[in-house]
Order: structure tokens, then sequence, then C-alpha cells
């Protein structure tokens, strides 16, 4: 009789498996890529601490549920994790001093609180998760670095496209530095309308109560705009004003 129990591939077996396709240690190895493993890997362990020299581990399209074992990662600065049941951004620390790129898309993510350690993350491929609400890129713009986001298919982006609401306008008054929203580079007019968006927030400076020293009040000529009459004191009449006709009046008629 077969067992019911469903198997899957540990982190040491999906390992060896590499080594043995590739005929070079694991551990030696700056890419590693351990997506697609029949069956799936489950867990991430401890036997991830053997990649020391990785840069770029790849470990999409498997059951992952927890991200979890980085602390050996020393040298990592892509980490794929995307089409998993991972449902929340957890244990980053010890990768958040060198980690620049996440791809983490087609999870079931609804907070992106773990994220915020990550200063130097520039690239983020979270779509097809679940988070619901603005309050969530709270934590995206503590991000100094990050210039590459990708968030379409979550709860939020889908709600506000249906509405008719301008999702991307949006998003990029929320994070002025990003480059690239979406596959789609932010062009030259999106900075500028998101850079006046974040200006017209800050608050107006008041106007001087007095006038600067050494400015005189009489005696010196002022501009005038187009169309404008010009005033002048009468000589000998205190507080008597005529009025010069402007240019434009002179001609008519």
């Amino acid at each position: 009789m077969a067992s019911s129990r469903k198997q899957y591939t540990t982190i040491k077996q999906a390992i060896m498996l590499w080594e043995k396709k590739h005929g070079v240690s694991a551990s030696d190895a700056e890419v590693v890529k351990l997506y697609m493993q029949l069956p799936p890997i489950r867990a991430m362990d401890s036997n991830l601490s053997t990649l020391t020299a990785v840069k770029h581990l790849a470990l999409s399209t498997n059951a992952i549920e927890k991200i979890s074992h980085l602390s050996g990662l020393h040298n990592i600065v892509t980490l794929s994790l995307s089409r998993n049941n991972i449902k929340k951004l957890e244990n980053l620390e010890p990768i958040s001093g060198t980690l620049q790129n996440l791809w983490i898309s087609y999870n079931s993510i609804e907070r992106l609180v773990g994220i915020r350690l990550c200063k130097k993350i520039k690239q983020l491929y979270i779509r097809y998760n679940k988070v619901k609400d603005w309050s969530q890129f709270e934590y995206l713009i503590e991000l100094p670095e990050l210039e590459d986001l990708e968030f379409l298919g979550n709860p939020l982006e889908a709600k506000l496209t249906e509405d008719g609401a301008d999702y991307r306008a949006m998003a990029l008054e929320r994070l002025p530095r990003l480059k690239r929203l979406d596959g789609v580079a932010v062009v030259r007019d999106e900075e500028e309308d998101s850079a006046a968006a974040e200006e017209e927030r800050a608050p107006k400076p008041t106007a001087p109560s007095a006038l600067p020293p050494g400015m005189r009040s009489q005696g010196r000529r002022h501009s005038v705009a187009p169309g404008a009459r010009a005033l002048r004191t009468m000589p000998g009449r205190r507080g008597s004003v005529s009025r010069r006709p402007s240019v434009a009046s002179t001609k008519r008629g």
C-alpha cells in the first residue's frame, strides 16, 4: 500500500543534486539555483549556511512556507523566493547588510514590515501577494535605495484599478525616488508630478514682516506690470496723486 504522506526535497538533497549537475562545490559558487525541485522544497534549513560564497540564491517555485536560516549567507545580493507559500516577511536581519534584490512575487504576504531593516534594497518584486492598504508603503519609504518596485496583482492595486483610480500616480507620489514601477521606467513628467505633490504637502514659508535693511521707500524705481498704470506724487502737493496713462491707452482711438 503506497504511503499517503507527501514527500519533499530537503535543502541538503537539493544542493547535492545541484553539485552533481554542475560538477562544482556549492560552497564555492556565487550563483546557486535550487528552484523547481521535484518533489518541492518545503523548508529552508541550516544547510543553507554552507553556501558561504553565494551572491544569488534561487529557491523559487517550491513549497516553502517560512523564510529562515539565512545567517550563513554573508555575501548574498539577490534572493529569489517567488512562487512559494510564504505568508510573512521575516528573519531577514542576517542578510540586511548585503541584500539588494528580493524577488518574492506569487506568495501570500500581507504586511511589509519585515523589509524595513534591509536598507540596501534596490529591487523589490512583490507582485501577486496580499497587500491590501497604503499603510504598508510606509515601510518602503524607509528604504533609501529602493528604485525598482513590482507590485501589480496585490488587492490594493487591483481595487484601485477596478475603481478607475490612478494607482501608478498614487504609488509614485509615495515613493518619488523610484526609477521603475511594475516593469515600466518612470519618465521625467511622472518624476516632476510626484515631486510637485511632495512639495505641495510641505509647509509654505510666511511672508517677511518688514522690508530688508537698506531698501529705501522713496526715490526707488519699481518695475510695473505690462498694462498697469504708474503712480507718481505731484510736487508741492502732499498726498496728491496723479495717474500717468499707460502706453496702451495712448494708442487707442
